[in-house]
């Protein structure tokens, strides 16, 4: 696998967002390649409109550094060493958990960023998708 496919992309979305339904909530899933732009996008009936950005957001973040997000947070606070980082950016970054890196053969392919529930429930399916993507399981 060298790139990520579009088919690739389309799979992460529907099983992310499959993956969101089985724990009662309503996601938004976006897919980025690995020059940071949008492969594919899908939001759940009942997603609040504003995780459009911010699934899109978690994503490019998590491609520009290479990191979950979550990864981010406690050091864009005010007296973190990367302290704001997010905002000296465009488009501003999103140091929030629910997004990580996709990998291919331990390259950097792209990025899922997911939005809906709490950093910590956005962060664990991102790392769930990123994991099975890793695996070669979609």
């Amino acid at each position: 696998m060298s790139g990520l496919t579009w088919e690739a992309a389309q799979r992460i979305v529907n099983r992310g967002i499959e993956l969101g339904t089985e724990r009662q909530l309503s996601m938004t899933i976006a897919v980025l390649d690995g020059g940071r732009e949008l492969k594919a996008f899908g939001r759940a009936d009942g997603a609040m409109l504003v995780t459009i950005q911010f699934a899109i957001g978690k994503a490019y973040t998590a491609c520009s550094m290479n990191r979950t997000t979550d990864t981010l947070a406690q050091r864009t606070w005010s007296g973190g060493d990367l302290h704001g980082l997010e905002t000296a950016h465009s488009p501003a970054l999103i140091p929030i958990g629910g997004g990580a890196p996709l990998r291919a053969s331990g390259q950097l392919v792209g990025a899922v960023g997911v939005s809906g529930g709490t950093p910590v429930q956005d962060h664990e399916l991102a790392v769930e998708i990123a994991q099975l993507y890793e695996a070669g399981e979609l």
